[in-house]
């Protein structure tokens, strides 16, 4: 089973059956995310609520890994993680520097791109003089988190050295966050030296 935790993390529960091992001190055991095991179930609290006591920490999924390691094993950015590796050192440094909040565009704004514009697509990995400030103007120095963003409209400026429009709604308890009029579709993807915030389309230099 899994459940999700207050920090949104999922928590997968397994239960283990030890009925072949003569040494297992249990004939059941319960696992969290594979690497901690439940050692004491079902501690009364207060609250009401109920403990279980594990023999690990439980760490994101995030810890340890950069940007670009975060957005490769999504698997959704395939095409905006090549089109990084074409500008030399810029991989490592969106990896490795920062922090950094990365608006990034999935592979099918590429796709959706490509459809309406497909020699401009073509040309982009050999024209670094092109790419370059095309993809910096997808990074911002520093995390700015949904939670850090302030209600209604503000600027941010890119490494490209574009200022960028942000525009934060709430409706009904409902937040959405815009870039440059581009609706984001996934806030708050961590990694460990930033964010990264999924845009729906392009930042193209005439937005």
């Amino acid at each position: 089973d899994t459940v999700e935790a207050a920090s949104g993390l999922p928590l997968n529960f397994a239960v283990v059956d030890n009925s072949g091992d003569v040494n297992a001190p249990n004939p059941t055991t319960i696992t969290v995310n594979t690497g901690s095991e439940v050692i004491t179930q079902d501690i009364p609290a207060y609250n009401p609520a109920v403990i279980h006591s594990i023999d690990t920490v439980i760490l994101p999924t995030w810890i340890g890994k950069g940007l670009v390691d975060v957005a490769s094993d999504d698997g959704s950015f395939t095409t905006l993680i090549d089109l990084v590796g074409r500008i030399d050192g810029l991989a490592a440094t969106l990896n490795e520097g920062g922090p950094y909040t990365i608006l990034a565009p999935t592979d099918q704004v590429f796709v959706a791109l490509q459809s309406r514009n497909p020699e401009a697509v073509a040309a982009l990995p050999d024209r670094p003089d092109i790419l370059g400030p095309i993809l910096n103007a997808h990074v911002i120095s520093g995390v700015f988190s949904l939670e850090n963003i302030p209600e209604g409209t503000s600027t941010l400026l890119s490494l490209a050295g574009e200022t960028l429009t942000i525009q934060k709604t709430t409706v009904d308890g409902e937040v959405s966050l815009e870039v440059n009029e581009i609706p984001v579709s996934t806030t708050d993807v961590l990694a460990e030296n930033g964010v990264i915030h999924v845009l729906t389309r392009l930042i193209l230099p005439d937005d």
